[in-house]
C-alpha cells in the first residue's frame, strides 16, 4: 500500500506544494485542525479529475497515519505502534489499520474510517468478529472523521465495539486504554 508521501509525490507540482506543507504541518502539530487541512486540500482534487477512488484511498492513508500518531504519544512507553499490519488468522492475513503490539503480541487493533457510514461499519465489525475469535484478549477500536450513519445504528455498534470520533481520541485512549489495557 502506498503511504500518504508517495501519494504526494504523485501530484502535479502546481499542487504538490500545499498539499505537502499541510502534511507535514500535520504530522508535526498532530493538530485536528491540520488533519482537517489535508482532506480539504484532497477534497479539492475532484476539480482537477482525480476519481473519487484515489481520493477516498488517499484520505484514507492520511487519516490512518494521523491515527498511528496519535496512538505513538500515548503509547510510546506501552507498545509499538504499526500502520497497516498483517495479523494471521489460521493462514488467513487480515490487514489492520493499525495495530498496537508489544515484543510480537497483538495488544489492540485500531480500524480507521473516514467515512463511517453503515457499510463500513458492519465490515469493521465483520473484522472485529473475526480477530477477535483467535485473539479474544485484544482490544478493538473504530475511529472514524466523519459519521454518515444514523444515531440509532452507532447506539446499536457501540454496544459491541467502541467508536471514537477522531475529536476524542486521545482522551478516549488516556481514560479507557492508557494504563488498564495497555499495560497487560
Amino acid at each position: 500500500m502506498k503511504t500518504a508521501e508517495e501519494y504526494i509525490e504523485e501530484l502535479p507540482n502546481s499542487i504538490r506544494g500545499s498539499i505537502l506543507r499541510a502534511y507535514y504541518r500535520m504530522i508535526t502539530s498532530k493538530d485536528l485542525k491540520d488533519l482537517n487541512l489535508v482532506m480539504k486540500e484532497i477534497l479539492e482534487l475532484r476539480s482537477m479529475g482525480y476519481t473519487a477512488q484515489y481520493i477516498g484511498k488517499f484520505r484514507s492513508i492520511i487519516f490512518e497515519e494521523y491515527v498511528a500518531l496519535i496512538l505513538k504519544d500515548i503509547c510510546k512507553s506501552l507498545g509499538n505502534v504499526m500502520h497497516q499490519v498483517k495479523i494471521s488468522l489460521k493462514g488467513y492475513d487480515v490487514t489492520v489499520d493499525v495495530a498496537v503490539m508489544r515484543a510480537k503480541s497483538l495488544i489492540m487493533v485500531i480500524e480507521c474510517k473516514v467515512d463511517l457510514d453503515a457499510s463500513r461499519l458492519k465490515v469493521a465489525l465483520g473484522e472485529y468478529i473475526l480477530i477477535n475469535r483467535y485473539y479474544s484478549d485484544i482490544s478493538f477500536l473504530v475511529v472514524y472523521f466523519n459519521s454518515l450513519i444514523s444515531e440509532k445504528l452507532m447506539e446499536i455498534a457501540k454496544e459491541i465495539i467502541p467508536i471514537v470520533h477522531i475529536s476524542n481520541l486521545k482522551g478516549y485512549l488516556e481514560k479507557e486504554y492508557s494504563l488498564k489495557v495497555l499495560k497487560r
